[in-house]
Formats: C-alpha cells, sequence, structure tokens
C-alpha cells in the first residue's frame, strides 16, 4: 500500500496525470477517515510500527506533492492534514526524554539491553536502536517540516543522533550487524533510513552528515563499512 501511495502521488507530480492523484487521495483519505494506522508505541512488535511509520511518511510527502492538484478538494486537503498531524506529532512521538539512552516512546520501565560485540545496545523493546526507531523519527521529522514544527524537528533529529552514536569505528551499527546472515541487509537497512534524515536535514540547514559518533564514525564511515563488505566485492 505504502508501495502504491508512493506511485501514484509521483507519478502525478512527474506527468500530471490526475488518475494517479485521484487514486493517492482516495488512499488518504479512507485511511484518514478510519484513523489508521497507529503510530503509539506501547508495546506494539517494532516491525508493525516501522510499517505505520513508513505509510504515514509516505502520505506526508504524497500530501505535499498533491496540493497544487485542483482535483484535491480542500475538504479533503484538511481531513489528510489533521489525519498527519494527529498521528505523526502526537505527544508519544513528539515529546521524548533527552536522556542519553532514550530508545522508546511511551513504553514505560527499564530499558533493556544486549552486550553485541562489546557494545550493549538497545534489544526486547519496540523501537530501540534499529532502523525502526529512525523510521519513526523520519515521520516526525517530515511532519515536522509540513507543519512548522520546530519542536517536532528538534526530537527527530535526536533520533539520527541515537542511531549513528552507536557506529564502531569501522562504521558498522552493531544492532543492525548483530543480525546473522542478514547483516548486511540490516546494514543497507540503517543506511538508507539514516540517509533520508541526513537529507531531509540538509534542506533545512542542518548538517547531518558531518555528525561523528563517539567512535568517530560518520554515516559516510557506515556507508564505506557496507560498500567494502558487499557480496559484489567478494571475488568469484
Amino acid at each position: 500500500l505504502t508501495h502504491k501511495l508512493i506511485v501514484s502521488s509521483s507519478k502525478y507530480f512527474g506527468t500530471g496525470d490526475t488518475k494517479a492523484a485521484d487514486y493517492a487521495i482516495r488512499i488518504m483519505t479512507g485511511y484518514a477517515q478510519r484513523d489508521y494506522p497507529a503510530l503509539f508505541q506501547d508495546r506494539r512488535y517494532s516491525h508493525t510500527l516501522s510499517s505505520a511509520a513508513q505509510f504515514l511518511f509516505a502520505a506526508s510527502i504524497a500530501h505535499t506533492m498533491l496540493l497544487p492538484y485542483e482535483g484535491y478538494p480542500q475538504t479533503d486537503q484538511k481531513l489528510v492534514a489533521d489525519w498527519l498531524k494527529r498521528k505523526a506529532l502526537g505527544p508519544h512521538i513528539k515529546y521524548k526524554d533527552k536522556s542519553k539512552w532514550f530508545g522508546h516512546d511511551g513504553v514505560r520501565g527499564q530499558i533493556k539491553t544486549v552486550n553485541v560485540s562489546g557494545y550493549d545496545v538497545n534489544c526486547c523493546t519496540p523501537a530501540g536502536y534499529e532502523s525502526a526507531r529512525l523510521q519513526v523519527d523520519n515521520t516526525l521529522m517530515v511532519a515536522s517540516i509540513l507543519f512548522h514544527d520546530d519542536a517536532a524537528f528538534a526530537s527527530a533529529l535526536k533520533g539520527y543522533i541515537d542511531l549513528i552514536s552507536t557506529a564502531r569505528a569501522d562504521g558498522s551499527l552493531p544492532y543492525q550487524t548483530a543480525r546473522g546472515n542478514a547483516a548486511l541487509w540490516y546494514q543497507n537497512l540503517g543506511i538508507n533510513v539514516l540517509v533520508m534524515a541526513a537529507e531531509m536535514a540538509a534542506n533545512q540547514g542542518v548538517d547531518l552528515y558531518r555528525y561523528e559518533a563517539p567512535s568517530g564514525a560518520t554515516l559516510h564511515t557506515a556507508i564505506a563499512f557496507f560498500f567494502w563488505r558487499a557480496p559484489w566485492r567478494v571475488p568469484n
């Protein structure tokens, strides 16, 4: 569904295809009327939360691209805008604990950690220091830009800082590379969402690419780690 929303809104943006625009609007208004999906983390499985965040992220971009479309009624624009504000800028997402090891929103109780390659990283909680957490913060960031919310933007930046701060000196992300034979896939996923956050921030005048983890690693280091260990570099 997220893919359909991205493709239809992008098709309108690139070609002016009104049928594609109408399709995207039907998806957004349908979900807005039903007030789905939930982004409150509570005890929800992080993959469920990540999927909801990706959909709301796509909806925020689609809504922005479709605003100039004459066939997007003002009533529908308000319906979708109010829905996005409520979902992506809710207090459970927007106002996070500012402590160094904050790793989950809306979940009470002590954060659990596990030692991975000499590093204590979050485990056993929804959206800790893995890519699912940043999917939520990317949704927060795009909504903060859309609705000019400085406090939400600052909170979203912390998601990037928290995740990249776990990077080892070689650029590997402990929570991602602890995934056994899927380690590189998850390193790639982590990079994808980090780059997305960095690009949005760059357009707001904030350079996250230069931010250094305590290990000295940056996003560039994380990307280099992936490319030097990707399967296509292994000799036949």
